[in-house]
């Protein structure tokens, strides 16, 4: 898999990494590619929207803080033939 991802807001940085590594946990089964669709916690939000399946997909995953975005990401990737 491919990603990069941008933090907007350096004073939140810890945090922001932190919310982020509970997000993940909590991949979901049927789509293992990073974190959930939604996952909000202590005044943060996280969003990922994503497209295929293992064989190919991609996604973008955005933390918003008090309903500001503070961190966005994207991704792709899939099985090796």
């Amino acid at each position: 898999m491919s990603y990069s991802g941008t933090c907007k807001k350096l004073l939140l940085m810890k945090k922001i990494y932190d919310f982020l590594k509970k997000a993940l946990l909590k991949i979901p089964k049927d789509a293992p590619f990073r974190g959930p669709g939604l996952h909000e916690e202590g005044g943060f939000r996280y969003e990922n929207n994503w497209s295929g399946d293992l064989k190919g997909f991609k996604g973008k995953e955005e933390i918003y803080y008090k309903g500001k975005l503070v961190y966005d990401g994207e991704y792709s990737g899939g099985r090796e033939k």
